[in-house]
């Protein structure tokens, strides 16, 4: 068994609404009502050859072109170092839903922006995916997928009336 690194830097925020009015209210539990992301399988790439080809089809992209993400809810701790924000919500792979929990450690950056960072692993086969082979199944990938991934959060500016 091998492990591949599989990157994207496609991910869409297809819903967010927040009743804070400044980004650090959103480290208080509830002031983040909604957010969901989409990230589209057709923007994974890999330094190993044929490796993206055999990933978009293990993903089924053909019938199930994004993975989404919405969440349920938070709780935040809140520390020396900066927050940590728990989270729960429904991942969706390949026509899949699953309930997700995924912790991020939150810094505050300049200009009133969040820097979240965190890390799930995964099962393939729990979302009914079978690990790619390779060369007639000689070369296999784990079933276990590591995603590590970062967001810039901020608020959008409200237009005036």
């Amino acid at each position: 068994m091998h492990d591949y690194t599989v990157s994207t830097k496609a991910l869409k925020v297809v819903a967010a609404i927040a009743t804070a009015s400044d980004v650090k209210e959103l480290l208080h539990p509830g002031a983040l009502q909604d957010l969901q992301l989409e990230i589209p399988v057709n923007t994974f790439t890999s330094d190993k050859d044929g490796l993206t080809k055999q990933m978009s089809k293990a993903l089924k992209a053909d019938k199930h072109p994004v993975i989404t993400f919405k969440l349920n809810g938070y709780t935040v701790e809140s520390g020396a170092a900066g927050s940590t924000i728990k989270s729960t919500g429904t991942l969706t792979v390949a026509g899949v839903e699953r309930p997700v929990e995924v912790v991020l450690d939150v810094k505050e950056q300049a200009g009133g922006a969040l820097h979240l960072r965190g890390s799930r692993d995964l099962l393939m086969t729990e979302f009914g995916i079978k690990p790619p082979t390779m060369f007639m199944g000689m070369l296999k990938t784990n079933d276990k997928v590591t995603i590590d991934f970062e967001l810039q959060l901020t608020l959008a500016s409200r237009a005036s009336n």
